[in-house]
């Protein structure tokens, strides 16, 4: 698929997003959503999955960031307001052409599938725009990271694994969906209902899942300067974390331990950030694809299981920002949210 953008008005195609999206011609509601037109939202109802966690946060943390005013309805029958951008909670199943917002907030895998879902009928979903560029251009935001025990962060074994999640973006672009999913199978928790599916996985939901590995010695200024906007929003979001979290040096010293170490990722988009890994079949490791709500309780207690551990950056940040137990090696994916709109036939 190709996301479009405009600039000034004049249509400029990109190949790295969605086919189905055409600049001021098929988001009914006018052009796909980019820096220039952001403003076009006031007075619109943008319905989010996930209003209250990171995805509606960051949506939040995007338009304090462009200066544009929001209000939270209660429900989409709320009084709306004309001068501000007007947010509702929904659920992935209320994304429909027929709920009634002029916009949606979702994620992939269902980005994409609400898109192919009513393509072909009268009144469609089409893509609006790209909330990664939104907020921070080509390199989005720094959604999930992977995190190490402090005593493991800098031997030859974690860089064995660093250097695979490096070399990933590459593998993915290649990897046919069928290995990406055999792969991811044999890891997940036994009875997980799997995040993707043959039906729900292709090359473009792949890209659009922004799996891009970024080390913390380059990102540790982003992750600092994210945490503090979803903090601004919801003071609850995140925490600070400190210069200690960060692991900013190299892999330089001996393997701490010969045993087999584990590393857990929740299932979704982060769990794409493995694939290469897994395909390496690197017998020092041991890989588990886990449901997003038990992530925490691989990190915590006073024994946490989790050697290694892909993780929402919020999360990490309240649960281990001090750096006494474990350190943050780098960023694994960028954002996978994605703005829907009606088109009339």
């Amino acid at each position: 698929m190709k996301k479009i953008f405009c600039v000034l008005g004049a249509a400029l195609a990109a190949i790295s997003g969605f086919a189905l999206a055409a600049c001021g011609s098929q988001a009914e509601g006018g052009d796909a959503l980019t820096v220039q037109n952001l403003a076009s939202l006031k007075g619109k109802t943008v319905g989010v999955a996930q209003l209250n966690n990171v995805p509606g946060l960051t949506l939040q943390a995007t338009l304090k960031k462009h200066n544009l005013e929001y209000t939270v309805l209660d429900g989409l029958q709320a009084a709306k307001a004309t001068d501000k951008v007007n947010l509702v909670a929904v659920d992935v199943a209320d994304i429909t052409p027929a709920y009634g917002c002029d916009y949606y907030l979702c994620p992939e895998p269902n980005a994409t599938a609400k898109i192919n879902g009513t393509k072909d009928k009268p009144v469609s979903l089409v893509y609006a725009g790209s909330l990664q560029e939104l907020y921070g251009g080509e390199e989005g935001y720094p959604q999930a990271v992977l995190v190490a025990k402090k005593e493991l962060a800098d031997d030859t074994v974690t860089g064995e694994l660093v250097s695979s999640f490096e070399g990933n973006a590459e593998y993915l672009a290649s990897a046919d969906t069928a290995t990406i999913l055999s792969l991811l199978a044999e890891v997940r928790t036994n009875g997980l209902t799997p995040a993707f599916s043959a039906q729900t996985l292709n090359r473009e939901v792949v890209q659009n899942c922004s799996v891009r590995y970024l080390a913390a010695a380059d990102n540790q200024d982003k992750v600092n300067a994210f945490l503090g906007e979803l903090s601004a929003v919801n003071a609850n979001a995140a925490s600070a974390v400190s210069d200690a979290f960060y692991h900013l040096g190299g892999f330089a010293a001996q393997p701490q331990t010969q045993s087999v170490r584990k590393l857990y990722v929740p299932d979704g988009a982060p769990a794409l950030g493995i694939v290469n890994a897994l395909s390496q079949q690197n017998a020092a490791f041991e890989f588990h694809v886990i449901d997003s709500q038990t992530v925490a309780s691989y990190v915590t207690g006073a024994a946490p299981d989790a050697d290694y551990c892909v993780l929402p950056v919020n999360l990490a940040s309240k649960l281990l920002g001090s750096g006494d137990v474990y350190r943050m090696l780098g960023t694994v994916t960028n954002g996978n949210l994605y703005f829907l709109t009606v088109k009339n036939a």
